[in-house]
């Protein structure tokens, strides 16, 4: 499930890297999805996979489609 864009990087691999450029902490994302800080860590270790309504509020957030863009 990689993306055209990024075909070697997994979409938790590229929120990290988009929240980071953004400069934006796990605790501002976390507090958007109104969810733990330790929710948003576990979702860019790849250990839990968030809800579709989860993903439209990080894209919006970080203002990359990272799980929305066409996967090959």
């Amino acid at each position: 499930m990689s993306s055209y864009l990024h075909p070697e990087f997994k979409p938790h691999e590229l929120m990290r890297f988009y929240r980071v450029r953004a400069s934006l902490t796990q605790a501002a994302i976390a507090l958007s999805l109104r969810r733990s800080q330790m929710y948003v860590s576990r979702i860019e270790q790849g250990k839990v996979e968030p809800t579709d309504e989860e993903i439209k509020i990080i894209e919006q957030k970080l203002m990359v489609p990272i799980w929305s863009v066409k996967r090959s």
